[in-house]
């Protein structure tokens, strides 16, 4: 004999203690455990910082060429490139500020030829453009390329005229390399293999 026929209300009682367990277990089942709920607030987090960054790289960028033109329509003693170095120097990443001195230095020294860099580095050009604007940012491992586009005119380039790659360091950003794109030549690409590659030239003409 049934139970349900003894005691009729037994089997709602039943099927309600049935659905609230079966309702409680899928909750249980679906929420997150502890770790995961902080690895879940943790990626949240995460996920939003990079995109902070790159906000603030583009715009420490954006200033640095912003100051930069105006030095080139200021005119004024000494090439622009070498002014960077002493009014902003502390902008670049030390091993690239030593290259850069070390070129500038040695082009100095030596009149009748060309023995260092024969362009503006960090625009990637003999004749510039009125200004720059910072368009994509990408990470590249720690660091961030920051495309500039040269603009004349009213004019913006489509493509990137050069790629300055940007790191964090100490809480501030800084210059460690220029991406010039891809050459027939590898070591055209960057400024530091570059620089690199002038000064093995001069150290093997001593």
């Amino acid at each position: 004999m049934r139970i349900s026929k003894l005691f009729p209300g037994v089997s709602l009682i039943a099927s309600a203690l049935l659905a609230f367990v079966f309702v409680f277990s899928e909750a249980a089942l679906s929420a997150p455990s502890g770790g995961k709920a902080k690895s879940a607030v943790k990626s949240a987090v995460k996920s939003g910082a990079p995109q902070s960054q790159q906000v603030a790289c583009k715009k420490f960028v954006q200033d640095f060429y912003d100051w930069y033109c105006k030095c080139i329509g200021a005119g004024g003693s000494g090439v622009p490139e070498d002014r960077a170095m002493k009014d902003r120097g502390s902008s670049f990443s030390p091993s690239l500020r030593q290259k850069l001195k070390d070129d500038f230095e040695a082009s100095a020294k030596v009149q009748d030829e060309i023995v260092g860099l024969d362009f503006d580095p960090y625009l990637n050009s003999q004749d510039p453009y009125e200004h720059y604007v910072a368009g994509k940012v990408t990470a590249s491992g720690k660091n961030y390329l920051v495309e500039m586009h040269g603009v004349r005119g009213g004019k913006q380039n489509a493509k990137p005229d050069v790629t300055p790659e940007v790191a964090s360091q100490n809480g501030k950003f800084i210059f460690v390399n220029f991406h010039y794109g891809k050459s027939e030549y590898p070591e055209n690409e960057n400024l530091v293999s570059v620089l690199d590659a002038l000064k093995k030239s001069r150290d093997e003409t001593k």
